[in-house]
């Protein structure tokens, strides 16, 4: 694993063939790709693509990752195997599309959402359309009415 003291910071895409953690922020002027795991305070790129992401922040334009453990996530779009081990889980989501596996979290905005087996939130479920791949699949608001507007 590559250690990174302070910020990384760069202009244009940037690659690691190994896991990087950086004990400050990620803000890079293009992609991001590493050949295992990313850990930092915040993440500020165009695209991520990785093994396993773990951040406070995530800003990107697209997120390409097996697992994804984050406190805020903005993004245009969030495509993922699994989050929190075969789901997303994080605070907040924001995305113009998100495709996963399962979904776990406080409150998620989105325009489409597209699941396996369940998307969960916790006070807010807002988003323009919510599938879920298999028969049995679920979604559900716990504390309000999900509020999926066509």
């Amino acid at each position: 694993m590559k250690e990174i003291n302070g910020d990384l910071i760069r202009d244009g895409d940037t690659e690691f063939d190994e896991s990087i953690r950086v004990s400050g922020d990620i803000r890079i002027d293009g992609d991001l790709t590493a050949a295992g795991n990313i850990h930092a305070v915040d993440i500020d790129v165009e695209d991520i693509d990785a093994e396993d992401i773990d951040a406070r922040d995530i800003d990107a334009l697209n997120i390409d990752a097996e697992d994804i453990d984050a406190e805020d996530i903005d993004a245009c779009d969030i495509d993922a195997e699994d989050i929190d081990g075969w789901d997303i889980d994080a605070l907040n989501i924001d995305a113009e599309d998100i495709d996963a596996q399962d979904i776990d979290a406080w409150n998620i905005d989105a325009g489409r959402i597209l699941f396996w087996s369940y998307c969960i939130a916790r006070t807010s479920l807002k988003c323009e359309s919510i599938e879920g791949r298999r028969d049995n699949s679920l979604y559900a608001c716990l504390d309000n009415e999900a509020e999926v507007q066509e």
